[in-house]
């Protein structure tokens, strides 16, 4: 099984994490409770002993560092298990409560590293994993259950008492949707589901876009037309069969049409990249005088297994 630092550390350790933290989307959110119930809190959780089957490794008796002690640490701590939902750095990950057998005190699951177990692994990118432990609420006191082991995950959420997973078991694996039933005994997994990157519609959030850049780009150059849909179609083409050459195809379609403004999208794939797979762009046309000018850009991308995530999304392939 491939494991969730192998990237990082390629990269060059512990910039190389770093790096790989921030370009991971939010997908642990803190979700409601219950009126009454009671939760853990942080530092309930942290020095909690985690008794872990570690793929390869066996059963590993440990208590956690916190992620800051991890980064500011002038050596790397082979074998340690990192608590990643503190909140004195920036991280995407954080803590999900629910009450699993309704005695009013919340459970929850916790994101944790386990990192290589000595230098020769770490050089082989070998033994670290990223997890997700079921910690039970006993009175108070916290109790480690399971804990399920990822080559990477992006997205975790709570849905109709479910945990829905966006991520992949291999590292350099096809990304899925995981949903596991979630029980004081641990996380069962109940089905998975392949991406399909063709029934992800485009969001409307300009924040999950790379914005281009509209002053010198041939967007902006374009000026006012009467057509936004046919202006789309010229920028970008119509290729609507791959050739034998790039394996390029084009679909544009019209995502809201108003007095106000008009939205076209367009999804590319092929082309020739080694690193990105798709590419996919958001155009909102604005009026000027009697006819349309682009007001705004926003791409996506989907990468290569091996390049970066799979779903579309508005960082950078490797």
């Amino acid at each position: 099984m491939a494991v969730f630092l192998k990237y990082a550390l390629r990269l060059t350790g512990l910039a190389g994490l770093m790096g790989l933290m921030s370009c991971i989307p939010s997908g642990f959110a803190e979700t409601s409770s219950p009126v009454g119930a009671q939760r853990l809190s942080a530092l309930d959780l942290q020095p909690l002993e985690y008794r872990l089957d570690v793929p390869g490794r066996g059963q590993v008796v440990t208590t956690t560092i916190t992620f800051t002690e991890f980064m500011d640490s002038e050596g790397f701590d082979y074998g340690a298990v990192v608590y990643l939902p503190t909140h004195d750095v920036e991280s995407d990950f954080a803590l999900i409560h629910h009450d699993l057998n309704g005695d009013d005190w919340e459970d929850v699951l916790v994101p944790l590293m386990v990192l290589p177990e000595n230098e020769q692994d770490a050089k082989n990118e070998e033994d670290g994993y990223f997890a997700l432990a079921v910690v039970l609420n006993q009175q108070g006191r916290p109790v480690h259950a399971d804990t399920a082991f990822f080559g990477v995950v992006y997205e975790v959420a709570l849905v109709n008492d479910q945990i829905v997973i966006q991520g992949a078991q291999e590292l350099w694996g096809d990304e899925e949707t995981f949903a596991y039933g979630w029980t004081t005994e641990g996380l069962a997994e109940i089905n998975r589901v392949p991406l399909d990157l063709d029934a992800m519609p485009f969001p409307s959030d300009k924040f999950e876009y790379r914005k281009d850049d509209l002053e010198n780009s041939r967007f902006m150059q374009a000026g006012a037309v009467d057509d936004p849909l046919a202006l789309t179609q010229s920028l970008f083409g119509y290729v609507p069969e791959p050739n034998e050459e790039t394996r390029r195809t084009n679909a544009v379609e019209v995502l809201e049409t108003s007095d106000r403004r008009r939205v076209i999208g367009v999804t590319t794939k092929g082309g020739g990249d080694d690193s990105v797979y798709a590419r996919r762009y958001r155009l909102v046309f604005v009026p000027d005088g009697d006819q349309w000018r682009i007001d705004w850009v926003g791409q996506q991308v989907s990468c290569y297994a091996d390049r970066g995530r799979q779903a579309w999304h508005g960082d950078l392939c490797s």
